[in-house]
């Protein structure tokens, strides 16, 4: 029997360094970067996006528009011892408003005045001034009423191609209404017409400046009182 052969001891395995291996750890920390970074602008919008979204559901419902408002229906604007004037294309004064007190109804489109005084020129130039206790008159001046003490004065006018001369006017009245587009006079309630030397007594009255043509209505009483020689 031949003797087994005796081993020699084993060599010895030669060591690798880990930075041989790719181990080193600054190597992987850098390639880890470098791998996160690919995906961080994606991270970077989702946070962002995420961050919009909370803002939103934390923010306060916007509010609802404010209703419309009703007219108010008081006096916009009050004036104490005021005068209105107005004046026509040409300069001449047309219409001329004085009074103690002024309310401004703007949801009414109208004026109140106490204690006024009035005079209006209409388009053929004729004048009527106007006092009472109160004055209703619609914002453009196209209608005057007038309410207590009421006392309109129409001066003489000289006779035209179109109309006969008209004697000094004076109406008086607990309420008359000035129509200045239709130069009209009405009144619903009992009118006292002076018209040069005749004094009428009327329930009611009606009367056209523009025809002279002049209503009278109710109980109706005249007073003719001869010409001054």
């Amino acid at each position: 029997m031949n003797p087994r052969p005796r081993l020699g001891p084993a060599p010895a395995l030669a060591t690798v360094p880990a930075r041989a291996l790719g181990r080193d750890p600054a190597r992987l920390l850098k390639r880890a970067w470098d791998h996160a970074s690919l995906y961080l602008p994606v991270i970077l919008m989702g946070l962002l996006a995420l961050g919009s979204y909370w803002i939103i559901g934390q923010s306060p419902a916007p509010a609802e528009p404010p209703a419309a408002r009703a007219p108010v229906p008081g006096p916009g604007a009050v004036m104490q011892d005021f005068l209105l004037r107005d004046f026509g294309p040409d300069g001449q004064l047309l219409l001329k408003i004085e009074g103690v007190q002024l309310h401004h109804y703007p949801g009414a489109a109208r004026l109140v005045v106490e204690q006024v005084r009035l005079q209006q020129r209409d388009a053929q130039g004729h004048l009527s001034f106007a006092q009472a206790d109160r004055l209703e008159s619609t914002t453009d001046r196209t209608v005057h009423r007038f309410s207590g003490n009421v006392v309109l004065l129409q001066p003489a006018r000289a006779a035209t191609a179109t109309q006969a001369a008209v004697p000094e006017q004076e109406f008086r009245s607990q309420a008359l209404t000035l129509y200045t587009q239709a130069n009209r006079i009405e009144s619903d309630q009992p009118v006292e017409i002076r018209r040069g030397t005749q004094l009428l007594q009327a329930q009611r009255m009606r009367y056209d400046q523009g025809t002279g043509q002049l209503e009278l209505q109710g109980q109706v009483r005249a007073t003719l009182a001869p010409p001054a020689q």
